[in-house]
């Protein structure tokens, strides 16, 4: 194996790791979501704000990569 096919293998394996994060990821925002859309009365679901729903999701999503450390 040349140097330029094993480094071409390790960007192949590191941008497959990307993938596999972000699939992660978003699959963790989408349950987080249903979770979040599930707790919610209706009357406070319907007076919710963009930012009030964002900074509730960085709040979540900040515990979560402490739990994961």
């Amino acid at each position: 194996m040349t140097e330029d096919e094993a480094f071409d293998e390790l960007e192949s394996r590191l941008k497959q790791q990307a993938q596999a994060r972000e699939t992660d990821n978003l699959s963790r925002a989408s349950i987080a979501a249903a979770e979040f859309i599930s707790t919610q009365t209706t009357d406070l679901l319907a007076i919710t704000t963009l930012r009030k729903a964002f900074e509730y999701g960085y709040r979540v999503g900040w515990r979560d990569a402490k739990e994961q450390k």
